[in-house]
């Protein structure tokens, strides 16, 4: 008969309890994964500083901080649409879910009563950016007058529709924010409009890009946009606990080193 020796048995019922902790740990683990409800958070945004790949940029950092600070009460998982199909969504009926980064105004919600609203967690605007050999200062729509202007498909400009409508400015589209860039850097546009948090992320990363291009030291609107999370009314948990969550942000040290690392930073109000 063979006989283990002492070191041998114990390393074999260690072994064995190893596998049982493991197997406990795995179970409690997806346990764990299952009870957490399921909250798409939808964003329209596919540029810098929201979007910088799949699996990086401001939107995954946002799910992924709000899905932690909820400590297994909710799993916030991304989902970039077109501004379309994104619409088409959120008016489906019990539609339950998340949309950062808007306005009521944008999402036709200017009373406040179709959706919940947050705080502010962000703002934003546009400045018009050309490049220096052709530097434009914004003093109004008639800054663009008898030029090219690079626009995003889609996208409505309020301010100077009108006029491209009269043909006083000549709109050229590109199928998104980075492409429009492009343009103007090939100078097959005079000008574009240029989100504030994109222009700060692009001369985080590359301070060249301030030398490269000139950004009007004037703001289309006098209004910053105040950006906030926008909710579906059916869950009122869920509204609840973004209210509180969002009230911690503004002090939340890992919310601003996330800010931070995009060149980003909360609101003073």
């Amino acid at each position: 008969m063979l006989w283990l020796k002492p070191s041998m048995i114990f390393i074999e019922k260690y072994a064995k309890l190893a596998i049982l902790i493991g197997v406990l740990t795995t179970l409690c683990c997806n346990t764990s994964r299952a009870a957490a409800l399921r909250i798409p958070l939808l964003s329209q945004y596919d540029y810098p500083p929201y979007l910088i790949s799949e699996t990086h940029g401001l939107n995954q950092d946002l799910a992924t901080y709000l899905s932690n600070a909820s400590q297994g009460r909710y799993q916030f998982e991304l989902q970039t649409l077109p501004k379309r199909r994104l619409m088409l969504t959120i008016q489906r009926p019990n539609w339950n879910g998340i949309v950062p980064w808007v306005m009521p105004a944008w999402l036709q919600d200017t009373p406040r009563n179709r959706y919940h609203w947050s705080k502010v967690i962000l703002e934003d605007g546009d400045r018009v950016l050309s490049l220096p050999t052709r530097a434009l200062e914004w003093q109004g729509p008639s800054s663009l007058y008898g030029l090219r202007f690079g626009g995003v498909a889609g996208h409505q400009y309020v301010t100077i529709a009108p006029d491209i409508e009269a043909g006083k400015i000549q709109r050229d589209d590109a199928p998104n924010m980075l492409s429009n860039l492009k343009k103007l850097a090939a100078d097959r546009v005079d000008a574009i409009f240029i989100p504030e948090l994109l222009y700060r992320y692009l001369t985080q990363q590359d301070p060249q890009f301030s030398k490269d291009y000139y950004v009007s030291k004037n703001w289309i609107t006098q209004e910053r946009n105040q950006l906030r999370i926008m909710s579906g009314l059916d869950n009122k948990d869920l509204t609840d606990w973004l209210d509180l969550q969002v009230q911690h942000m503004k002090t939340d040290t890992e919310w601003q080193k996330l800010l931070r690392k995009y060149g980003l930073s909360s609101p003073h109000k």
